[in-house]
């Protein structure tokens, strides 16, 4: 447990020092079982606790089923590629205001804004680093991404801290106010953070002899409410939150030295909560979060003792334990080839197996099963089903799978609701900072004149449009069944209420057909006229027809003619069709 004491000082940077040891305190519980689901899923990344990291180093020397790593790497992927992939129109903005939505200056304002962040996103580091976010809420459950602005490359961008870097606190809501960074960086990444000039003397002198020693620092970021704010001007504290850095002495956790005053290095205030945390899901009596990984823990772990089982059931058939005589130790050559020379009789110098082995394997089916109770997890089966089109191996028809997709995307709907919600707190970020550094449109003077110009974000991509898509078909074929059995009772004047037009626009709506392929529902009301009035005058010349003889034989004619060509095979037509009017009208006199 940290300490806690409370520091001699008043200074604002021992207050955070002792801030941090707090919430070590808090997060101490949860380490655990984080650093458990990351060795089976992600080891690659590292535990929570494991201290010094040696970059490069290798990981996962304890796992012997991969499944945990394969779910993992699914699960984000899956999540990426069809809910924020760059190859993907996955989000429109929309004025909050519906009827601001139609004013066309500022439509074409909004749309040219959403198309710039689209570029912006391209070129920043948001698609790689956002994988990179995915994978560690689906391992440790709580993953943070941070916006900030990189002026040399004139974009902003995204840092995904390592999940031990990052320490919370709640308010009464649930709603994360405090946030804590503990990490590493380098002088001379720190000279690039806060300016030399805000270095301490220590500090810039080691800058100059080794620029890339290392220095443990402290980020704190505190709402406007919290008593530590109270330490920040009051013009900063009109902003949400503030924010300072300091730098920790080590295993102490103390404070060490700050160019200002309190021992801070660098003072800021944000308008939003930066970095945005994120995770899967929260128990209500609980502050991190919890990933699949963590719910999965036992399913994982099986498989992976089994799959250790399996290891050693092979060796020892391969290389079985064996027993043999004092006089023999380090003599005995076990390779292949190898000899073993001795004195004596063979009955004095025996080798014995302790016991002979079986071979113990599991099977292709038990590897299957032990599998799938750790990919139920994941939903590893929607992202195949929605990456192949097919499920369980198994080759659907189109309704098939895009029914099955649509129902099995439902149960993604909490954790989208979660990932949606994070998205929009990176897109307020984002844009922000965008507009303050100019590089977007300028907003329309007619803007100014609005009490409400906000807008919204509306995620279309094909997890959200799946599930969209399946509530409002389901509505659809409700009414359709239910009014097919009335209108067999009753006639087609049941069906008279329901349009025909609108319901086609609907069900291509719902059925994910895109618009340019769709003729605009001006046009398919006119051809719907033109075919009606068609109809009435084929039917209205077939009225007249009847009441000529003449005509009336050469339609029979005709009507023959066309059967006989459908229908017939190696008929001599000419004779056939010579024939034909006279045997029609001998019918006709007979009749």
């Amino acid at each position: 447990m940290a300490q806690t004491s409370r520091p001699n000082s008043e200074k604002l940077g021992d207050l955070i020092a002792h801030r941090h040891a707090q919430l070590e305190d808090i997060r101490n519980p949860a380490e655990s079982l984080m650093n458990e689901a990351l060795a089976m899923t992600a080891p690659g990344r590292g535990i929570i606790t494991s201290g010094d990291i040696i970059p490069g180093e290798k990981y996962g020397a304890d796992v012997y089923d991969d499944v945990g790593i394969e779910s993992l790497g699914i699960w984000a992927d899956g999540l990426h590629s069809n809910h924020a992939s760059p190859a993907l129109n996955w989000f429109k903005f929309a004025f909050a205001k519906k009827e601001l939505n139609k004013v066309q200056r500022l439509k074409i304002w909004l749309e040219s804004v959403e198309e710039d962040i689209k570029a912006k996103l391209r070129k920043s580091n948001f698609y790689p680093q956002f994988n990179a976010f995915l994978r560690d809420g689906g391992s440790s459950g709580t993953a943070s991404m941070w916006v900030d602005n990189n002026d040399r490359r004139g974009v902003t961008d995204i840092v995904v801290p390592h999940p031990r870097e990052i320490f919370i606190a709640r308010d009464k809501f649930g709603f994360v106010n405090t946030v804590h960074r503990l990490y590493k960086m380098t002088l001379a990444q720190a000279r690039e953070t806060f300016g030399e000039s805000n270095l301490s003397d220590e500090m810039r002198q080691s800058l100059q002899s080794n620029p890339y020693t290392e220095r443990e620092f402290v980020m704190g970021l505190y709402r406007n409410d919290d008593p530590m704010a109270q330490h920040w001007p009051a013009l900063i504290r009109r902003r949400e939150y503030v924010s300072a850095y300091i730098m920790l002495n080590g295993e102490q956790k103390q404070l060490k030295s700050g160019a200002n005053d309190d021992g801070t290095l660098k003072k800021s205030a944000e308008d939003s909560l930066n970095p945005i945390i994120w995770g899967p899901r929260r128990n209500s009596d609980e502050v991190y979060y919890r990933s699949p990984a963590m719910d999965g823990i036992v399913a994982i772990n099986r498989a992976n003792t089994f799959g250790l089982l399996d290891m050693e059931a092979a060796q020892k058939f391969v290389n079985p334990s064996f027993m043999a005589p004092e006089n023999l130790r380090g003599k005995i050559s076990l390779v292949p080839y190898g000899g073993t020379y001795y004195r004596g009789t063979l009955a004095e110098n025996q080798i014995q197996e302790l016991f002979t082995p079986q071979l113990w394997q599991l099977t292709e089916e038990q590897r299957r099963i032990l599998g799938q109770y750790v990919k139920n997890y994941f939903h590893v089966d929607l992202f195949q089903a929605l990456f192949a089109g097919g499920v369980d191996d198994k080759v659907l028809t189109a309704t098939q799978y895009l029914g099955r997709r649509d129902a099995r995307a439902t149960l993604m709907t909490p954790l989208l609701g979660g990932i949606n919600f994070a998205l929009t707190q990176f897109f307020e970020a984002y844009v922000r900072s965008e507009f303050k550094n100019g590089r977007l449109p300028a907003e329309p003077d007619e803007l100014f004149e609005l009490a409400d110009a906000s807008f919204d974000i509306e995620y279309i991509g094909p997890l959200a449009q799946a599930q969209r898509r399946l509530g409002a078909s389901l509505n659809v074929e409700s009414a359709l069944e239910k009014l097919a059995p009335a209108a067999e009772l009753f006639g087609p004047a049941i069906t008279d209420g329901v349009d025909p037009y609108i319901l086609a626009d609907e069900i291509m709506d719902t059925s994910g057909l895109p618009e340019k392929i769709q003729i605009p529902f001006e046009k398919r009301l006119a051809k719907g006229k033109e075919r009606a009035a068609l109809q009435r005058a084929a039917l209205e010349q077939e009225q007249a027809n009847t009441d000529n003889p003449e005509v009336a034989i050469r339609q029979n004619v005709a009507k023959e003619i066309l059967t006989m060509c459908n229908r017939w095979e190696g008929v001599d037509i000419q004779r056939y069709l010579n024939s034909l009017p006279r045997v029609l009208k001998e019918k006709e006199e007979n009749e």
